[in-house]
């Protein structure tokens, strides 16, 4: 091999390496900065797309007690804060919207909560594809359940 297809092959290898240790999806350092009112948090955990350290993009933000995931946000984040998604809690009726500092925005508009849920069905599906790639067939068919779920809260 030429020293030239060797530095290419190389360079390609590291920058490879690079953006998959940058990418656009979940890791350790990717946060939300203002978890939604009434969450701790120190016990959220984002997993969608980020730029930096910060949520950015579709997503799930997932409060994690004990283990055990108690509720969640499904939907957008912009520069580390939840912007526009449904909050589901078991038990308790959706909450969608446009959020400001982990607050819903109040509005008498409809466009607001058809958005969020049209965000929070794109999330859910984006999470089930990262499911799919890791393996966890059963958990992307939940999640592809949910999607078809909140896309229905439209109609």
């Amino acid at each position: 091999m030429s020293s030239r297809v060797f530095r290419s092959t190389l360079f390609s290898s590291v920058a490879a390496l690079l953006l998959a240790a940058t990418g656009t999806h979940a890791s350790a350092a990717c946060r939300v900065l203002t978890a939604p009112e009434g969450w701790s948090a120190s016990s959220v955990q984002w997993e969608g797309a980020c730029i930096g350290d910060n949520a950015d993009g579709l997503g799930v933000l997932k409060d994690v007690q004990g283990g055990v995931v108690k509720r969640s946000f499904l939907g957008r984040a912009s520069k580390g804060e939840l912007l526009l998604g449904v909050l589901e809690e078991p038990g308790k009726p959706w909450v969608a919207g446009h959020f400001d500092k982990g607050r819903l925005l109040p509005t008498e508009d409809r466009w607001p909560a058809i958005s969020a849920f049209e965000e929070a069905a794109k999330a859910a599906t984006e999470a089930a594809g990262r499911l799919d790639s890791a393996g966890d067939k059963p958990g992307a068919q939940a999640l592809r359940g949910k999607s078809d779920l909140l896309r229905k809260q439209m109609d």
